[in-house]
């Protein structure tokens, strides 16, 4: 047993030195250790040899079977193997403690020394080289457009609205404005290394002002409220627009504007209340008839008014009067009907406010029917036709006084006059019985309705009067003769239909034949019926200041 654990002693010592210098080996090549670390570890001394104590006498016991081994090969242990761990321990736990911290580094070995073998390098894997990126060449372009707050889009991408800047690369983009409502513009832009320019695009469009009477109206368009008078609206494509204007009361207008290029049109639009009808009528013919204090003729009249107001229509015959209230809704027609008591007229007034006295028997008429009440006579003016009666029916006054209202139209011609009673009748066509008509009156005709007015200055102005006229007077300030008429002698002539005829009896197609005197003339040479001639007859050949006239209505 002893001299086996001497053998094994030994084989661990054996071991250990080569494990001691493989070590030793493997860290100077590793590691960069102090020379104190580089020496070799001495093995433990060896060990005095141990005397046997004296054996003990002890029962004999059968050996137990030792294993077989091959001659000359000794089993080994595997101590060894534990032994060179336990020491690349220690030799670890050394270098670490006993490494000074900082420590230079040791001097290099003489050059007669054999240089420590340095462990090949490992291959580094190979990279790929990444390539740099060329740097790419860009500039700038400012953006502006005519109206501003346009989208810019390059492609399918956005930018913003101008003005606006954009950085590109260099070279040409193709840019595409848009506004709403507005066709879309696009435009090609150079850029410039390094530079910025500049470019406008213009877009077609206009405005509109809508203002309105009465203002602060409802402005719509396609059905869609879009304001109030007055009303503003730009960025309009140009061409046709239409809006609708409405106020309450009052008719809702369409508005149709041309929209220019690059401008703004004004238009103004008058809204008019909303209307209906009064349906004027009465039980004679010749009821004349106001609305609002404003004369409409003879009934029946259509009468549009506006809506939802009250008005007083007036109706006036024989010198009787009556009154009524009427008012109608917007759209709808409302009846109002007259009933007089029949008594015979003696009076007429017609829609321009001339008034005319009923004649009986007067030449021309007979068998003629103006009503049930009324037969074989005719309608004569009460006064001469006046300058505001001739004014208001042709737009002109010819007189030479020129005063207006009630003194009497003069200084016409004979077509002036004639006109006048054809534009007269055909503007009371309506009120008039079938085949009646407005004319001047024939000599015969003037004779009977004037026959028997005195010749006086209680009756007629002559040079005579005092004071002494200097012109015409107005109508109807002195006395009326037996049928009601004024200023039948005096003041002005008046013209006849009759031509005028010399003293053979030869008639003049181009002159005319007036009657009745006027303010220059002397009363004692005007008599009227047959047997004097004097200043009786007075031959017109044209316009003069002294000469008027007076309308018949009888039929044709």
């Amino acid at each position: 047993a002893f001299n086996q654990a001497q053998e094994r002693l030994a084989d661990v010592v054996a071991d250990f030195e080569a494990t001691n210098r493989l070590w030793r080996r493997e860290v100077a090549r590793n590691f960069d250790l102090p020379e104190a670390v580089k020496e070799p570890i001495q093995a433990p001394p060896e060990a005095p040899p141990i005397k046997p104590e004296p054996e003990k006498p002890r029962r004999a016991e059968p050996a137990p079977p030792q294993p077989s081994v091959a001659p000359g090969r000794r089993k080994k242990s595997k101590a060894p193997i534990f032994a060179a761990v336990a020491v690349c321990v220690i030799a670890a736990v050394a270098f670490i403690f006993l490494r000074p911290s900082g420590a230079p580094k040791p001097p290099q070995q003489p050059a007669v020394e054999k240089p420590r073998e340095q462990p090949a390098e490992k291959p580094q894997p190979k990279t790929a080289e990444k390539p740099t990126p060329q740097q790419t060449a860009v500039g700038g372009v400012m953006v502006e457009s005519d109206p501003s707050g346009a989208e810019v889009w390059l492609g399918h991408k956005d930018f913003g609205q101008t003005p606006l800047t954009l950085v590109l690369p260099t070279g040409s983009a193709t840019l595409t404005l848009k506004v709403k409502g507005l066709s879309d513009q696009t435009k090609t832009v150079t850029i410039a290394p390094s530079t910025t320019n500049g470019t406008k695009v213009s877009f077609a469009y206009g405005g509109v002002v809508i203002n309105s009477e009465p203002t602060g109206a409802e402005v719509r368009q396609n059905g869609k409220v879009v304001g109030q008078t007055p009303f503003s609206m730009g960025g309009l494509p140009p061409g046709q627009h239409t809006w609708q204007v409405a106020a309450a009361g009052r008719q809702a207008a369409n508005v149709p504007v041309e929209v220019p290029d690059h401008q703004t049109k004004q238009v103004t639009v008058k809204l008019s209340k909303e209307t209906g009808t009064l349906h004027l009528t009465g039980n004679f013919p010749g009821i004349m008839a106001s609305v609002g204090g404003t004369g409409v003729g003879a009934l029946p009249q259509n009468v549009a008014v506006e809506a939802e107001v009250d008005y007083t229509v007036t109706a006036q015959y024989q010198g009787k009067s009556q009154s009524r209230t009427a008012r109608v809704k917007s759209g709808q027609t409302g009846e109002v009907a007259f009933t007089f008591n029949s008594e015979p007229a003696t009076r007429y007034t017609n829609s321009i406010g001339m008034t005319l006295a009923w004649v009986t028997n007067l030449p021309g008429c007979a068998n003629s029917q103006w009503s049930a009440d009324r037969a074989n006579g005719g309608w004569v003016g009460q006064y001469d036709v006046t300058q505001k009666e001739f004014t208001d029916l042709t737009g002109s006054n010819p007189s030479t006084s020129s005063q207006g209202g009630d003194f009497p139209v003069e200084n016409m011609s004979f077509e002036q006059a004639t006109r006048f009673c054809e534009e007269l009748t055909r503007r009371e066509a309506q009120s008039l019985q079938p085949g009646w008509r407005y004319a001047l009156p024939d000599n015969a005709q003037w004779e009977f309705f004037a026959g028997g007015t005195p010749v006086n200055t209680a009756f007629a102005y002559f040079a005579t009067s005092r004071p002494k006229p200097s012109a015409p007077q107005k109508v109807g300030l002195l006395q009326a003769n037996a049928f009601g008429l004024y200023d039948v002698l005096g003041n002005v002539f008046q013209l006849t239909t009759d031509h005028w005829k010399d003293a053979t009896g030869a008639s003049d197609a181009s002159s005319y034949v007036c009657r009745g005197g006027a303010y220059k003339s002397v009363s004692t040479t005007l008599a009227v019926t047959q047997g004097l001639l004097g200043n009786r007859f007075l031959q017109f050949s044209g316009p003069r200041a002294d000469i008027g006239f007076r309308v018949v209505l009888t039929p044709h």
